[in-house]
């Protein structure tokens, strides 16, 4: 029998896992399923969790259905993807406004940081609120930790926050892979549009200004000018509101005389394509202007999938300290965030001949980690 008095957690989604498309909604997804099921292990237990999406329209929407839930559990943990909710001050606002309103029964806040040293000025500032009142913060790589915790406006908090790392997982479930799938989609991407060529390069994930998207245009016509018959593959899209961005890019693809020596294949459902279209290519180009980190999910899924990467250096030397033995780097090619293009085609030029990926499973943080982690942190949270 479990305990009289549980303590009830919830994980409050701020976006559809299913709908949105952003990686923080499965994240969350599946930390809700490993932590229950690392709960249910024990009939000792004295935590139950469940979750809530939670997108509201409107003032009066955010008001009631917080309210609800800041009523009915004992911990808010909210996983919101920051930069997807538009310019609206709400999600940073009213969960702070909340707690201090409903005196009566005053819910312990949680609030998880995907990101923060990349964060807009203006969007750190409306989570101000939310990140002040939180009676617990978390970070998923120790670099926007360390930034967190020496910006001036926790220095100025006049309480003690409970602040920690827990690290990211991979978000997909990869299954193991067939050589002879992954040389026919390789096949097939070489031949796309009748425009034969020799190079793969890949790109996973969203499709942002910190990821240098055009410096990876760039680093295909300077492979072309070489003689190095090159077609940029991504795995990927804009964010849905991005709508300039999306037609800038697709200009300098065509300023670039690149139409066909770029394919853009949106975001691909099915984990096993996913998995095959990137281990079909020569090399997979991240190049985030704040150097690779440990919060980067698309890290996490090509050391798995063990495509040659080439991508930027950590902007913290202990990043992946704990999280990564150091031989793992061997394999990855590491370059300046400000590399110029020719320096990054001579990078690639080294992948010119391909080879079948030596796959990797385990290498990323171990979800089963992740919950327990998360569980004993609700706990410090509950008896503060």
């Amino acid at each position: 029998m479990r305990a009289n008095r549980e303590h009830r957690v919830c994980l409050v989604q701020g976006s559809d896992p299913v709908l949105d498309r952003d990686a923080v909604g499965q994240y969350t997804e599946l930390l809700y399923k490993h932590i229950s099921a690392e709960l249910h292990k024990s009939d000792q237990e004295t935590i139950s969790v469940e979750k809530a999406l939670l997108r509201p329209y409107s003032s009066r929407e955010w008001h009631r259905e917080l309210a609800w839930l800041m009523k009915r559990c004992d911990l808010l943990h909210i996983e919101y993807p920051f930069e997807g909710w538009g310019k609206s001050p709400a999600p940073g606002l009213f969960p702070a406004v909340l707690k201090t309103a409903l005196r009566h029964k005053r819910a312990k806040i949680v609030t998880t940081f995907h990101e923060w040293r990349s964060m807009h000025p203006l969007r750190k500032a409306s989570i101000l609120p939310l990140a002040s009142s939180s009676d617990g913060i978390l970070f998923v790589a120790s670099s926007e930790h360390n930034a967190y915790v020496s910006a001036i406006h926790t220095k100025l908090l006049n309480r003690v926050q409970i602040v920690d790392t827990i690290p990211i997982g991979v978000n997909l479930s990869l299954p193991e892979l067939r050589t002879q799938e992954i040389l026919g989609e390789r096949s097939r991407l070489l031949n796309w549009g009748g425009m034969p060529v020799e190079v793969l390069l890949g790109h996973f994930g969203f499709i942002y200004a910190a990821k240098q998207p055009y410096k990876a245009l760039h680093t295909v016509r300077s492979l072309l000018e070489r003689g190095v018959k090159t077609r940029l593959v991504i795995v990927g899209d804009f964010p849905v509101d991005h709508v300039r961005e999306r037609e800038a890019f697709c200009k300098e693809v065509e300023a670039l005389g690149l139409r066909e020596h770029v394919l853009c294949l949106g975001f691909l459902e099915d984990t096993p394509t996913l998995g095959t279209v990137l281990s079909a290519c020569n090399a997979v180009l991240l190049l985030f202007t704040d150097g690779v980190s440990a919060r980067n999910s698309s890290f996490w899924t090509i050391l798995e999938l063990g495509t040659p990467l080439i991508t930027t250096r950590p902007s913290s030397q202990g990043e992946f300290d704990d999280l990564l033995p150091q031989c793992t780097f061997e394999d990855i090619v590491m370059v300046d965030p400000r590399e110029p293009s020719d320096v990054l085609a001579t990078a690639v030029e080294q992948f010119e001949q391909f080879s079948v990926p030596q796959q990797r499973r385990g290498v990323s943080p171990s979800w089963e980690v992740i919950a327990k982690r998360h569980i004993a942190f609700y706990r410090r949270i509950l008896d503060s």
